[in-house]
């Protein structure tokens, strides 16, 4: 478990981001792992969530990019995350923003199989 703040050593690592997504034909939730990778760390500086934002984010915040998945309707973005260390590689998979690394960074050859749920699902992105 990660037991230092976040910094620059990660970025352009790959995390898995447990999100939310909704059915969109029942409406019913799924928390769904989602891989994605650190594009920047806030230094508690200069880091905003935009270029119109007034506050500076806490140092520690992660700006997290995932790319476009065509197979599941998806377009890239990206967000600012609050990775919290209790939420690091949970037991049970309930809590939005649960994270772990992606399993090639953990010497995997290949990407994490997607979640066939996704299909039917839109991603949440206001949590």
């Amino acid at each position: 478990q990660p037991r230092r703040a976040f910094d620059s050593a990660l970025v352009g690592k790959r995390l898995e981001v447990l999100w939310k997504y909704t059915d969109k034909d029942t409406n019913q939730p799924h928390m769904i792992w989602s891989t994605g990778r650190v594009v920047r760390v806030a230094d508690g500086l200069s880091d905003k969530r935009s270029k119109r934002a007034r506050s500076v984010l806490p140092a520690g915040a992660v700006l997290w990019a995932w790319d476009a998945d065509p197979e599941f309707d998806e377009a890239a973005g990206e967000q600012w995350l609050f990775l919290l260390p209790k939420k690091w590689n949970p037991k049970t998979h309930k809590q939005v923003y649960s994270w772990r690394y992606d399993p090639r960074e953990l010497g995997a050859v290949e990407a994490p199989t997607a979640d066939p749920r996704r299909r039917q699902c839109r991603r949440d992105t206001e949590q």
